[in-house]
């Protein structure tokens, strides 16, 4: 097993990660949609993300009376997280997928929720988008065997330091 202590297979460094997301990436990409569905179809899972936001979004309101602006990293074919966070009072979410099946469904179902005017479908790699605003905090669900498979850390990290407004992050406003 890779570990980031452990040299890699390259022998020095961290060289052999652009080789471990490259994998990762193309698993991901064959990721059905059954699989996605059963996900968002996990109601105590899902239950458990939807608390996680809303009580994000509780702490924002006190200082953000408009709403918070949410971005969702990774946020699939059905926009959840960002549905949900609309829908629990997000003044405005990103939602950012990298692939265009699943950015192009997730744009048909937050029309289909009427969300358009709060969710913005954004397509590509988060890691190479811009979004037009900063936001007070950021969900994400990349799924994946291990994390750093999926390149998380890295992702997360950009998304945090491009991202995230000067009084943003995970803990709420205070």
């Amino acid at each position: 097993a890779l570990s980031l202590a452990s040299p890699g297979p390259s022998g020095s460094g961290l060289q052999w990660l652009p080789r471990v997301e490259a994998l990762a990436g193309a698993a991901l990409d064959r990721t059905s949609l059954e699989d996605y569905a059963a996900m968002r179809d996990d109601e105590e899972r899902t239950s458990k993300y939807a608390a996680a936001i809303r009580r994000a979004l509780d702490k924002w309101s006190t200082v953000r009376p408009r709403g918070a602006v949410v971005a969702d990293i990774g946020t699939g074919p059905f926009a959840l997280l960002a549905v949900i966070a609309a829908r629990a009072g997000a003044r405005r979410v990103y939602a950012i997928e990298r692939s265009p099946d699943a950015a192009k469904r997730a744009r048909k179902l937050v029309a289909e929720a009427g969300l358009q005017d709060r969710i913005q479908v954004i397509e590509g790699d988060s890691r190479h988008v811009e979004l037009p605003e900063r936001v007070d905090f950021i969900v994400s669900e990349l799924i994946g065997n291990i994390a750093l498979g999926e390149g998380v850390v890295a992702t997360i990290r950009d998304a945090r330091q491009r991202f995230l407004a000067a009084d943003g992050g995970e803990g709420g406003p205070g």
